[in-house]
């Protein structure tokens, strides 16, 4: 850079002898310094002025934004009647209340309330009819074979829905 040239040549000219000449360098050699200051602190405010035009744009998109969310939950606040809160939350329990009550009857209808205790039951009489065989006696057609609570339950209503359906003819 010119700096470091006007540097060197005034180390020339003192080797040389011409101190006059060397002292003329050295101050060209601090007004190059002192313009390469300039301009860099006038880069930074420029810098700096870029960086605030941005930030402000910033705020001004965070401002936008409250305010649409503002705008936003207000709508949402006026199409919802918040009395009515209350008497919806009951409904909405009453509705699941009615479903759960549905659902358990489709499901008890269908032979699927078993207590622990004949289930622990049919267990055991499985494992001690356990000769290494079938390891569903109840799906076998043999009469002999071990009948399960469950099927059994299962089966006393097929024969009673079928005599039903006899009795009504």
């Amino acid at each position: 850079n010119q700096a470091n040239e006007a540097q060197k040549k005034a180390l020339g000219a003192k080797q040389m002898g011409n101190i006059k000449l060397a002292l003329l360098y050295m101050k060209r050699r601090q007004m190059f310094l002192k313009e390469i200051e300039n301009c860099s602190g006038s880069m930074l405010n420029l810098d700096s002025g870029l960086n605030s035009i941005q930030r402000a744009r910033n705020d001004a998109e965070v401002l936008k934004t409250y305010e649409l969310m503002n705008s936003s939950m207000k709508a949402i606040r006026q199409d919802s009647d918040l009395e009515k809160v209350d008497d919806i939350m009951i409904e909405l329990e009453e509705n699941r209340e009615d479903l759960d009550y549905l659902h358990k009857s489709i499901y008890e209808s269908n032979g699927g309330s078993f207590s622990d205790k004949e289930l622990e039951e049919e267990l055991a009489q499985l494992m001690d009819h356990d000769d290494g065989g079938d390891a569903y006696p109840e799906c076998t057609n043999d009469s002999n074979a071990i009948t399960s609570p469950i099927v059994k339950e299962v089966k006393g209503e097929k024969e009673e829905a079928e005599l039903e359906e006899e009795l009504a003819q």
